[in-house]
């Protein structure tokens, strides 16, 4: 037995590895402890904001709820509730919680005798208002007339509360001493005005018991004060337990503390788990150091059982002996076996057949004679191949073999035969056996699938993948000048709407032909979908430059309608996109390039053809930047208002202004609102866009407001794609930041009067709510007066085109009848674009109301506009 010392100096290597083993294992069972941890924390955290979701869900009911009944309230003619009782009754019963509907009146120092008439007159004979009632600038005092359903539960009717004036707050939270009861308070400049009184802690249960709600309780505070505990005996000690998530939310005027308890949590049980598992791991790796211990004393051993082995050798050889005898017995079952292949060989349906290493048939059965073959191939089998095919099954002597043969019988018919075989060497010889299939009418409906999946069923040109395909292929392979042609029929939706599909189906064909006819020896031709075409056509094919080409496609297209009357109606347009091979863009990018020339034709006026360049290139760039920008979270931060001054023309007194949009990104720079408004129509967030600029609007009034005697309105340009989405239309009938009137919605001409039906109605809400509405651009549309006579307008304004050309008779005729037009239809007018003196005078002489222009005011920006404001420095034009 060596020393202790010695056997330690021997597996020093395995102690050294083992140890770092075991240093890995904690290492990775600390950070599998921690991901499991970060995970739990994720899941408490999104299980708490489900619960926040429902309860800011359950508020905004409320509210809507309370403006609903308050609207109606505050539109009655007297204090009484009785005409909004079934509305209240529709709604109160839809809540799972203890609520009632309350009806409070302001009370002024000048119309205290009417609310104790009113008191007296239903039913609360002693009623009067406290002399303890003080009225001041910072609180409104309200008294109580009555509660819906009436209840003995809560304040009594006659009551009074107080809000405080300054209070941005639409609604307010009153906690009604030793009770459980909160009332939400409409907060409105109206003398009348509507509370939800509610028990807090039923509104809350009802939240909790509608959620997943097993081994989970919510505590929920305000500053230091708890207002509710899900475990309401608190057996589980919640209020001094550490909760597992937080979150602060709003709940109405106040602040909610939310927090998550999960009892059935057990705390550090991710670092238990993962001490186990590590625990595990090194036991693991201290057996497999004590089996390679093991095996190092076991090599001596080894050594023994070779010698065992070598002994057990030579009993083998005697083995062998008798294993000759049973090989025997075995030939004579297979020479039984060759007679049973015999049978098979001439009774298969299939032709089977033997040949040598030269082809030559040894042996066929009766089924390959009925195949009928070449004499040639009768006897030898490569005579149905061709030279390649035959050096490749010749050479495959020792391999599986396995071609398709196309051949002529005897008969004169062509078909496919499917030749398979084995080769087999053996001592003497080698061998072919194999077998002839006719694979004819498979071959058939393949080639049958595969043409329909390439090509288009209508028109049997190639379909759009097919054809990407193609082009795909010719320019990674190739070199050389190639043209790919994205061909649009113009008008092709008034011939299938006019006439039918039937004849828009034969148009269709009739322009397949032609292309397939005229234009195939020059390249590829396909159909894309609809009425759109493509044509990918080779230049060194080509005996005339590429615009002759077009040229003579655009007559074909002019003959085409000579076909039939139906056809007289269209024409093409063609974009181009030239293209250099080998190419690295793909075909989708190359045909979409084509496709933006296509379209840059239709805005030529069609029937016309265009080639991609540079221009198209950088303004589609520009335009996949800006969509990209626009899809950044962030893109509403980089929007920002000028507001340009309006004028009064006699007085040159400031009224208001109107809020221009600024766009500007550190990567692209200034982007004008021509480009930008386009592309989040198209991009479906112009309303979010419009509400936000509506919003900064409003603010911007109410600074420049704050002196009420001011008055100046601000004027809001508007998308008619934004009053037919609902979120803008809400915030306008909910925004209190401003006098109504003070906030005008300009909505361009052209596009009022193209959904003049549908927007009439929108308009009329938009007005009834106290906003004004102006035509914006007016001239430069196509109203009539019958048409805007419908339309509940407050003002036009005066196109700068018009204005630019007041110099000329013609231009002063034609701003004479567009104020004639709005004195007829008693509007205001503002003229924009108004840069020097002359032009002032002329709309002087025609009595226009309103100006802005740089004769007046550049647009401020919004720090030097509430300057403008604040000094009252209305400038004077002389």
């Amino acid at each position: 037995m060596k020393p202790d010392f010695l056997l330690i100096n021997k597996y020093k290597p395995y102690l050294l590895i083992f140890v770092i083993y075991v240093i890995a294992c904690i290492a990775l069972a600390y950070w599998f402890a921690s991901q499991l941890q970060q995970k739990q924390s994720e899941q408490w955290q999104f299980q708490l904001s489900s619960f926040s979701k429902a309860i800011v869900s359950k508020s905004d009911y409320v509210e809507n709820l309370i403006s609903g009944i308050a609207s109606l309230y505050s539109a009655s003619s007297n204090a009484s509730k009785e005409h909004v009782k079934p509305l209240i009754d529709d709604q109160i019963n839809g809540l799972a919680f203890d609520s009632s509907i309350e009806f409070y009146y302001r009370l002024t120092p000048s119309n205290v005798e009417f609310v104790e008439d009113y008191m007296q007159q239903v039913g609360a004979f002693d009623f009067t208002i406290s002399d303890s009632i003080s009225f001041s600038n910072q609180y409104e005092n309200y008294v109580l007339l009555a509660n819906y359903p009436e209840s003995d539960f809560g304040h009594l009717v006659g009551s009074t509360i107080s809000i405080n004036n300054d209070s941005a707050n639409a609604f307010i939270v009153k906690e009604w001493p030793n009770s459980e009861f909160w009332s939400v308070i409409l907060n409105t400049a109206d003398v009348k005005t509507v509370s939800l009184r509610f028990n807090i802690k039923s509104f809350f249960d009802y939240i909790h018991a509608s959620g997943d709600t097993q081994n989970q309780h919510i505590t929920i505070s305000v500053g230091n004060q708890a207002i509710y505990n899900s475990d309401w005996q608190n057996s589980l000690g919640l209020s001094s337990a550490e909760p597992l998530a937080q979150q602060r939310i709003p709940f109405f005027d106040k602040t909610l503390d939310i927090a998550y308890f999960n009892p059935s949590y057990v705390r550090h049980s991710h670092y238990l788990i993962s001490a186990g598992l590590c625990t595990l791991a090194i036991l693991f790796g201290f057996a497999l150091f004590m089996y390679l211990v093991t095996i190092r004393n076991q090599y001596a051993h080894i050594n023994r059982l070779v010698r065992i082995k070598t002994y057990s050798l030579k009993k083998t050889q005697q083995n062998l002996a008798a294993t000759s005898q049973l090989k025997v017995k075995a030939l004579e079952q297979q020479l039984e076996t060759k007679k049973k292949y015999k049978t098979l060989f001439v009774n298969c349906s299939e032709g089977l057949f033997c040949c040598n290493d030269k082809g030559e048939i040894l042996e066929k059965n009766p089924a390959f004679i009925d195949l009928l073959l070449p004499d040639d191939a009768n006897n030898n089998i490569c005579g149905l191949m061709s030279e390649k095919q035959q050096a490749l099954f010749l050479a495959c002597q020792n391999n599986e073999f396995s071609n398709e043969l196309f051949v002529q019988n005897k008969l004169g018919n062509t078909y496919c035969l499917l030749l398979k075989g084995h080769w087999i060497k053996d001592a003497e010889r080698t061998l072919f056996e194999g077998r002839l299939l006719d694979i004819t009418s498979t071959k058939q409906h393949e080639e049958k699938l595969r043409y329909q999946a390439e090509h288009d069923a209508l028109t049997d040109l190639l379909n759009r993948q097919a054809f990407l395909d193609g082009v795909g292929n010719e320019l990674t392979s190739r070199q050389g000048c190639y043209h790919l042609l994205y061909v649009d029929l113009d008008r092709f939706k008034l011939v299938n709407d006019g006439y039918g599909h039937k004849v828009g189906d034969a148009l269709l064909k009739a322009f397949a032909r032609l292309l397939q006819s005229e234009f195939s020896s020059y390249g590829e031709v396909a159909r894309l979908g609809g009425d759109e075409f493509a044509l990918f056509i080779a230049q060194n094919r080509l005996n005339v430059s590429i615009e002759n080409m077009l040229e003579r496609l655009t007559y074909a297209i002019y003959q085409l309608r000579k076909q039939r009357t139906a056809y007289q109606c269209i024409t093409a347009s063609i974009g181009v996109r030239t293209i250099a091979a080998p190419c690295e863009l793909s075909p989708e990018q190359l045909l979409h390039e084509a496709d933006l020339a296509m379209y840059r034709a239709k805005q030529m006026g069609r029937d016309q053809y265009s080639f991609y360049n540079d221009e198209l290139a950088i303004a589609n760039r520009r335009k996949r930047e800006i969509e990209t920008f626009c899809s950044s979270d962030s893109y509403l931060s980089a929007i920002r208002l000028v507001y340009q001054p309006i004028y009064c023309l006699m007085s040159n007194r400031l009224l208001g202004f109107e809020a221009l949009l600024r766009i500007h990104d550190d990567k692209l720079g200034t982007i004008s609102p021509l480009e930008f408004v386009p592309i989040i129509e198209d991009m479906a967030k112009i309303s979010d866009v419009g509400l936000h600029v509506a919003k900064l609007a409003a603010h911007f009034c109410a600074s420049v407001n704050l002196d009420t005697s001011n008055q100046l309105f601000v004027n809001v340009n508007v998308s008619p794609k934004q009053l037919k989405n609902n979120e803008l239309l809400n915030w306008l009938e909910s925004q209190n930041v401003i006098s109504r009137s003070l906030l005008q919605l300009e909505i361009t001409e052209s596009a009022m009067m193209e959904n003049q039906a549908d927007i009439i109605p929108i308009l009329e809400c938009i007005s009834d709510a106290g906003y004004h509405l102006l035509i914006d651009d007016f001239g430069t549309g196509y109203s009539s007066l019958a048409r805007l006579k419908a339309l509940p307008l407050n003002g036009l304004k005066i196109d700068r085109s018009f204005v630019n050309d007041l110099s000329s008779e013609a231009g002063l005729q034609i701003v004479k009848a567009i104020c004639a037009i709005a004195k007829a239809l008693n509007l205001t007018i503002v003229a924009e674009g108004v840069e020097n003196t002359d032009q002032q005078s002329t709309l002087i002489d025609l009595h226009v109301d309103k100006v802005q222009g740089y004769l007046f005011s550049k647009p401020l920006e919004c720090k030097d506009a509430t300057e403008l404001v604040n000094t009252q420095q209305y400038r004077q034009i002389a």
